[in-house]
């Protein structure tokens, strides 16, 4: 026993990056030759990409059209961290624990007094006012343009134009044309006031959109037994009255915001003893924070307009433009064929 104790042996090996490795098959030095091939990210230090263009490595770049690269840059950069950011509770011991969270966020490992309304069904649901499709938007609650009693009706997206018909009316010797278009205005009911008293509405079960799946599905779908609306061009809200299963797959619903609306909800909810009225205890709605109450995590529904890219775009053609008119001919070429690929691959990564 002794002798056979003497030659068993025991090995731990640990990688990171590389090909998978056998024990029996596979060497270090074919481990090392794989690992260029197969590169994992194993510390978080490092330094912006921006930060890799300077005049020093452009040299025959102006210094001005170099600073507008890197505004570019800095600028996508920013907006990618801000798109991808989901702050969370990541302590596994706690019983509100987020898995898709990848920011720490203290406030929401923590039950606070608001938790009392968590479950509850305060989602008052989502209204479009049309001109053109007018039996699509109506709330489906109400059947009417307008919110249920005890809640108030919040602006979240501004006059869209989501789509347009040409009608033409031929006659003998002319034809008349004529365009329709539909065009909605986006509205979600946020309740007036939170005692505990809320009755109706609905649970709330989620939001997605064309880019965005739902948190609560992981899929661009409601959860069962529940229904979709439409909410501008691309997003759509879920919503149920089922009390026996709904219930149980409802999460909790702290309101809506947006680039140009708060979320009356915040201040609703934070000091929730205090009523809410048109003027949402701020000054206006339009005032509202732009932020979810605390111990609440912030989910991105979409996008529903292209302000962004188009910025991108111009500042590139700026760029571009700057290029033809300072540098030589055939340094033109190689660079605008090298800028256009890199700004190609930057708007396809940030935009999808």
């Amino acid at each position: 026993m002794d002798n056979y104790m003497k030659v068993v042996k025991s090995r731990f090996q640990t990688t990171h990056g590389g090909a998978s490795i056998s024990f029996c098959n596979t060497s270090f030095e074919e481990w090392q030759m794989s690992v260029p091939h197969n590169m994992v990210a194993v510390d978080r230090v490092g330094r912006p990409i921006y930060e890799a263009v300077s005049a020093s490595k452009l040299p025959e770049l102006e210094p001005s059209l170099i600073a507008k690269i890197v505004e570019v840059l800095k600028s996508a950069v920013h907006r990618y961290y801000e798109a991808n950011i989901v702050p969370g509770c990541l302590d596994p011991k706690s019983p509100l624990f987020d898995p898709n969270a990848n920011t720490p966020s203290n406030a929401a490992c923590s039950v606070s007094e608001a938790s009392f309304f968590k479950k509850g069904q305060i989602f008052g649901g989502t209204f479009q006012i049309c001109q053109g499709l007018e039996i699509l938007c109506k709330h489906p609650l109400t059947g009417k343009y307008s919110c249920p009693s005890s809640y108030t009706p919040v602006r979240l997206l501004p006059r869209q134009v989501i789509g347009c018909v040409t009608w033409v009316d031929r006659g003998w010797f002319w034809n008349s044309y004529h365009e329709f278009c539909a065009e909605t205005d986006a509205f979600w009911c946020s309740p007036s006031v939170l005692d505990g008293k809320i009755n109706g509405a609905y649970f709330f079960g989620g939001i997605f959109s064309d880019t965005s799946v739902n948190p609560v599905t992981g899929d661009r779908l409601c959860p069962d037994k529940f229904d979709k609306f439409r909410l501008g061009e691309g997003i759509h809200s879920c919503a149920s009255v089922d009390y026996e299963i709904a219930v149980l797959k409802s999460v909790p619903f702290g309101g809506l915001y947006a680039c140009q609306s708060g979320n009356p909800m915040t201040p609703l909810i934070e000091n929730f003893e205090k009523p809410l009225t048109k003027s949402g205890n701020v000054d206006s709605l339009e005032q509202a924070p732009k932020r979810c109450p605390s111990g609440y995590v912030t989910h991105s529904a979409g996008l529903e307009d292209i302000s962004f890219e188009e910025k991108i775009v111009q500042v590139y053609m700026q760029a571009l433009d700057d290029l033809l008119l300072e540098l030589r001919i055939e340094v033109v070429v190689e660079k605008a064929a090298s800028l256009h690929r890199d700004m190609k691959m930057l708007l396809q990564t940030v935009f999808g």
